[in-house]
């Protein structure tokens, strides 16, 4: 099978890569033909720094928590009912996404097929198997893909229910914006010296034993002593005869530091490659839970998960509902990227926020004004609620005796001064009760037929005792 020879080509072609070779792997790639630069990018997926570095782009990203939408019905046969998985991790096993991802994020290019199996209950579920790029071809001129197999050339139609294309950088010319455009000279950069560095520590590793023999001697005696330090044990010990001495040479160069910057520098270009940054193995001061976010920017997360979503939605989930769910809307399925909460900040944040708000409702209050609270702490999202409404209470008014007159009925007034209800002559209860002290009082005086400017006598009694 192609799978098969894919493999065994793959392995074979990491031993033997020179600059001629990874230059014609990139006018392959231009011209169409994806075999050497694939197995330029599986080679250079070897390295231990970069396979380090993508894996925590790639896999702490699938790790993340996903975050569904679409219709109910659809959702549940996706995410499972919470007694059993649903289909979601048949559709695409996270062993195969995380390949995927990276073909997808270092040659621009990841393929998938899409092997249809029917469930007991009718249903058809694809699961996801990803393949080596290298049988890929590209027509520049109609932008068009096709497979080499086993059985001859078989055209390439993402979204077709067979295959997926996952071409996070675009699908004109995808492997142009892969990083292995980028990766390419640091890696084989790093391969010779490395290769160098062995070759060096190899010839002045370890020190060469010089033996001197006395003036005059033979030539026959200087090859036995020669033959004598050559088999030298490493806890050797020997008594030289007058005239022969021993010693030890060895480098004192430090030539060797220039293959170690070289790597260095090689292994940096890596990491601000794949992940943003150069802290992937050294660590550094980060987000409050020192996690992924901490290792890779998060716009590269972003980035690839929603790529990688939008592929997964459009050439997978698409021919799912459609089979299954005729009608129903597509859902979606993405990672959430979100930055972690470093609740310390966010604490010391709202406690600057309460003293700039005192500080500004003190310095406007002069103009008459005020800051808008409310608009600030949806602005910061801060969580609200509304407070139960309140009585308001009445001010205390301190009246004098004429207006209390005015608004105390004469029952009351004769209440508080320890009095009963006003009664007629008769013993009844006298409606007059009911008015106020003024009325009261205007209501005799007319009756007496008093001055109207004369002083209304009765309000005095009346009064006496109202507080």
């Amino acid at each position: 099978m192609a799978s098969d020879l894919a493999r065994e080509m793959a392995v074979q072609s990491v031993l033997d890569w020179t600059p001629p070779r990874v230059r014609a792997a990139l006018y392959g790639a231009d011209a169409g033909v994806m075999a050497d630069a694939a197995d330029l990018c599986e080679a250079i997926m070897t390295d231990d720094r970069v396979a380090g570095v993508l894996s925590s782009r790639t896999l702490s990203l699938l790790g993340m928590p996903l975050v569904w939408e679409g219709a109910p019905q659809v959702l549940e046969a996706l995410k499972g009912d919470g007694t059993a998985h649903g289909d979601w991790w048949d559709l695409v096993p996270e062993e195969e996404l995380a390949k995927l991802l990276n073909w997808g994020i270092v040659f621009g290019v990841g393929l998938g097929e899409l092997v249809p199996t029917k469930r007991e209950d009718g249903r058809i579920v694809p699961r996801l198997k990803v393949w080596h790029p290298r049988w890929l071809n590209y027509r520049t001129s109609t932008d068009e893909w096709r497979l080499s197999t086993s059985e001859g050339q078989v055209d390439i139609r993402p979204g077709d229910g067979k295959w997926l294309l996952f071409t996070p950088y675009g699908r004109s010319r995808p492997w142009a914006l892969g990083a292995w455009r980028v990766l390419q000279w640091p890696w084989i950069v790093k391969r010779y010296a490395t290769l160098d560095w062995q070759r060096q520590n190899e010839t002045t590793g370890s020190p060469i034993r010089v033996g001197k023999a006395p003036e005059g001697s033979s030539r026959a005696a200087r090859e036995g002593f020669r033959n004598d330090l050559k088999a030298l044990g490493r806890d050797a010990a020997m008594v030289l005869p007058a005239g022969y001495d021993l010693e030890l040479v060895e480098s004192s160069s430090k030539n060797w530091d220039t293959f170690q910057a070289t790597i260095q520098w090689a292994d940096a270009a890596f990491e601000v490659t794949l992940v943003g940054q150069v802290v992937t193995t050294e660590g550094s001061a980060g987000f409050s839970d020192g996690g992924i976010h901490q290792r890779t920017r998060i716009e590269l997360l972003t980035f690839s998960g929603q790529t990688l979503s939008t592929a997964i939605r459009d050439q997978v989930l698409a021919n799912w509902v459609r089979w299954n769910y005729p009608g129903a809307p597509v859902p979606w399925v993405s990672w959430d990227t979100t930055l972690p909460e470093d609740k310390s900040d966010k604490a010391e944040t709202l406690l600057k926020l309460g003293d700039a708000i005192t500080r500004l409702d003190a310095a406007l209050s002069a103009s008459g004004q005020r800051t808008n609270a409310v608009e600030l702490a949806q602005a910061f999202g801060i969580p609200m609620v509304e407070l139960p409404p309140t009585k308001d209470k009445a001010p205390t008014v301190t009246l004098a005796p004429t207006d209390v007159a005015k608004v105390i009925k004469v029952n009351e007034a004769r209440a508080s001064a320890g009095l009963g209800p006003l009664r007629l002559p008769s013993g009844e209860i006298d409606p007059d009760g009911d008015l106020t002290v003024d009325e009261f009082s205007q209501k005799k005086a007319a009756d007496n037929a008093a001055p109207q400017n004369a002083p209304i006598a009765p309000l005095q009694p009346l009064l006496h005792g109202i507080g």
